[in-house]
């Protein structure tokens, strides 16, 4: 069934995109046709940013606190970087302690 969506091949392609991401995106969004520019679809899944202002002072950007969930999660999942192990660290650390109390100065 997704396969015959014509934005199938597009979805799935991006990285993070799989067939289940795919599917619930779809699902959430139709056909794309009530959002006019994709800025309009950013603002309604949550993606967009917000700026922060007080009257005429501009204070910056921030995250979004609102938008639909079920496209804010999947979308974000790929701008996430991988977290490290949290013991790569201290392993490498060790060896470096190891190494430089062998070595005469």
């Amino acid at each position: 069934m997704l396969d015959a969506h014509p934005l199938a091949k597009v979805l799935t392609s991006m990285p993070g995109f799989g067939v289940r991401t795919a599917c619930r995106v779809l699902l959430e969004v139709g056909d794309g046709s009530a959002f006019p520019t994709p800025g309009h679809l950013a603002a309604y899944a949550g993606l967009a940013p917000v700026t922060k202002q007080s009257g005429t002072s501009i204070k910056g950007e921030r995250p979004p606190k609102g938008g639909n969930k079920n496209l804010k999660a999947p979308c974000s999942w790929p701008r996430s970087p991988p977290s490290p192990t949290p013991s790569a660290g201290r392993t490498t650390a060790r060896r470096e302690n190891r190494a430089n109390a062998t070595t005469p100065p």
